[in-house]
């Protein structure tokens, strides 16, 4: 189904974006003169840094993940609900 599509983007991007930070890191780029992109993902404090890459995959996307389930769970049946009032008054 295509409503399940944005949960994915969403959780692949995250974590997709959780490793670019740590890649960042450790191939020495900088941006504005840091080794790190946000403070918060500075990996040079790891166990800081993985508390807050585990605080993103297990609580922020699973809850992101609940909201855009939710809207597009109730979108489908409304629109599962029009289909059958619609065939209903065609009778």
């Amino acid at each position: 189904r295509s409503t399940r599509l944005p949960h994915r983007y969403f959780i692949g991007y995250s974590i997709l974006y959780l490793i670019w930070s740590a890649v960042f890191y450790v191939s020495g780029l900088r941006c504005d003169g840091d080794r790190y992109i946000y403070e918060t993902l500075n990996w040079k404090k790891f166990d800081q840094t993985a508390l807050m890459a585990a605080v993103i995959i297990l609580v922020v996307c699973p809850l992101v993940y609940c909201g855009f389930a939710a809207c597009c769970g109730r979108r489908t049946r409304k629109i599962e609900n029009d289909d059958i009032n619609r065939r209903a008054s065609a009778m």
